[in-house]
Formats: C-alpha cells, sequence, structure tokens
C-alpha cells in the first residue's frame, strides 16, 4: 500500500455507498488550520448536532496548547525532508483534489 490507500478506498466507498452520504462531512484542511472553532461549528451543524460550552472550551484549550505550525508553513515540517517526488505525488493526487476541490498548496 502506497500514501494513497486511504484516498483511494474513501473515495471508492463514498462512490460505493458505503457511507450514506448525509454522514459524511467534507472539510477542507486549509480552512480548518485558519479557523479551527468556525471550522468544528460549521462541522456540528452539517451533523445536526450542537456544540456544548465547554465541549467548546476544551478545544480551544488544546488548540491554544498544541498550536501546530499552521498547516505546513511553518518550520517543523518542511517537504524536501520527505524524499519524495513531488510532481508524481501531485499527479498521483490529482483525481482527489479535482472531486473534492483541494487546492495544491505551496512545497517549500
Amino acid at each position: 500500500a502506497d500514501i494513497f490507500t486511504g484516498l483511494d478506498r474513501g473515495m471508492d466507498a463514498r462512490d460505493r455507498g458505503v457511507i450514506p452520504p448525509e454522514r459524511i462531512v467534507d472539510v477542507q484542511f486549509t480552512r480548518f488550520v485558519a479557523d479551527p472553532m468556525a471550522t468544528v461549528h460549521e462541522v456540528y451543524a452539517a451533523l445536526g448536532r450542537d456544540l456544548d460550552p465547554a465541549t467548546a472550551d476544551a478545544m480551544r484549550a488544546f488548540l491554544a496548547a498544541n498550536p501546530g505550525d499552521g498547516g505546513g508553513g511553518g518550520s517543523r515540517y518542511r517537504f524536501a525532508d520527505t524524499g519524495l517526488d513531488a510532481g508524481a505525488l501531485r499527479e498521483r493526487s490529482a483525481a482527489y483534489q479535482a472531486r473534492y476541490d483541494v487546492p495544491s498548496e505551496p512545497i517549500a
């Protein structure tokens, strides 16, 4: 299996109706990184659920304590360190990106 096995299986499962469409909420990673709490509220709303204040507070506290690196734009992770071929990965992910309107991110 390669790094795209999950993407392929996910698209196939959706195509076959394994997971009912009303149980799926697509989230763009860049949107989540830009505004995690608004995105979480959107997911809860899409699922017809309320995000209770205590849970929202716990999520905010976690985000404050674990700021990450800004979604890959920070200094912790560099694509160059992976040893992977960017062109081949972009080609392999093209169908997924087209289907779910996922923009290509810059590679540094």
